[in-house]
């Protein structure tokens, strides 16, 4: 087994549930959890965008308790049916991507989204049309013009419901984008559909074999038996036979993945999502396990 890169694995989880005036309790949280990075997201970084001032102090409360921004949780919907929801949804990614760096970081993610009416994660017969397709386009490339005065990056990140849901789909974006502000977040899980349950480890490989260069942050979560899109529904109605659980709770082959993080890409930072923010030591120590690593 190759050595183990000196700075893996850095691990973390999504900076959810506080905001600026309870920042500190989530930050001692996470420093007794021994994590080293964080993904920001709402509400705190709802009131950043409209405090920047604020972003260095955040930033600085973090390091001191060890901590790193890895990237802003932007994820907005960019394919609204809603023209005023799009537009704020656009301008919300934007001064992410300009306040990015005063937080340490040059990573904003986001979904390409749906074109559902009434869901943010549900699918819609439109998101495969030719309309909707170009309208992701002209909003990443607007949103890249914004990325490239700032010297940041947009993280698309896929998922079996949204306009980039597909494989085929992540090399259609790429071919139409050379920029250097774009990336990708390594998140295999999103696109296993139940109809892929059966191939999930071909299809892993593939999309990290493909894009190894282009990942900027890796997640850990995994697949329940019906597939990740979250819609389908067994007998009973049981919804827990469906999205993407917590690590290690599902069907995901994730040994082939954990190799990956520690062979291929082991520089790469480890958030943690779907899951409490009690059971994240847990799931910390089911991936040391899994990688080789000493379990505390």
């Amino acid at each position: 087994m190759p050595a183990i890169h000196s700075t893996f694995p850095r691990l973390g989880a999504f900076f959810f549930h506080n905001g600026l005036s309870s920042r500190q309790a989530l930050i001692g949280e996470f420093k007794g959890y021994g994590l080293k990075e964080v993904q920001l997201g709402a509400p705190l970084i709802t009131e950043l965008v409209q405090k920047p001032s604020e972003a260095r102090q955040v930033a600085r409360d973090l390091q001191d308790a060890g901590m790193n921004i890895c990237g802003l949780a932007g994820y907005r919907n960019l394919v609204s049916p809603d023209p005023a929801k799009r537009r704020a949804n656009m301008d919300f990614l934007k001064k992410c991507l300009e306040l990015a760096p005063d937080l340490g970081t040059t990573v904003v993610a986001t979904e390409t989204g749906t074109a559902n009416p009434d869901s943010e994660w549900d699918p819609s017969p439109e998101n495969d049309s030719a309309p909707i397709w170009q309208m992701m386009i002209d909003a990443i490339g607007e949103l890249l013009e914004t990325a490239g005065k700032n010297g940041t990056t947009l993280a698309l990140e896929g998922y079996v419901n949204n306009v980039m849901g597909r494989l085929d789909q992540v090399d259609r974006v790429f071919r139409t984008f050379s920029s250097p502000n774009l990336a990708l977040m390594l998140d295999p899980y999103n696109y296993i559909t139940r109809d892929l349950i059966p191939t999930a480890d071909i299809i892993c490989a593939e999309f990290m074999e493909k894009h190894a260069d282009r990942f900027v942050i890796a997640h850990l979560k995994d697949v329940a038996p019906l597939g990740a899109d979250g819609t389908a529904r067994d007998h009973n109605g049981r919804a827990d036979l469906v999205g993407t659980p917590e690590f290690c709770t599902g069907i995901f082959p994730q040994q082939i993945y954990m190799r990956f993080l520690r062979e291929r890409r082991p520089d790469l930072p480890i958030i943690v999502e779907h899951l409490p923010d009690a059971n994240i030591p847990g799931a910390l120590q089911r991936f040391r396990s899994l990688v080789g690593l000493p379990v505390w």
